[in-house]
């Protein structure tokens, strides 16, 4: 019997203490997401140029004004950066970098997420 009393009393301390690392870890995630850092100035905008393939290939936009990470699917046409520097990630692990108002060609390589830096990455220094 005592030994089924410790087992008990060491899966509760366990559960407790894998719920607080939990509670921690999603405390730590929405702090990072509350920390990213957007520019109302839409000229400092990143424009991101991709194909959409339901329109028979033709080139449509997204702008974002935030920093963080943006995941896409898309085939990529071009960045236009603005006043923000990051990674372009592709799909078969390949990147590149951007920085502020340098445009880049993509070459319509597919596109898995495009990450914008709160600061000025160290290639465009």
């Amino acid at each position: 019997m005592r030994f089924s009393h410790k087992l008990i009393a060491g899966a509760a301390a366990m559960g407790a203490a894998l719920s607080i690392g939990v509670a921690a870890t999603s405390t730590a995630a929405s702090a990072s997401q509350a920390a990213a850092i957007c520019n109302p100035d839409s000229s400092k905008a990143l424009q991101y140029d991709y194909y959409n393939s339901g329109s028979g290939g033709t080139v449509v936009s997204k702008w974002y004004n935030c920093t963080g990470s943006h995941s896409q699917t898309t085939y990529g046409y071009r960045i236009r950066p603005g006043g923000y520097s990051g990674y372009v990630y592709y799909s078969n692990g390949g990147s590149d970098y951007f920085c502020d108002y340098r445009d880049i060609y993509l070459g319509a390589k597919k596109v898995s997420r495009i990450y914008m830096a709160a600061a000025k990455i160290e290639e465009c220094s």
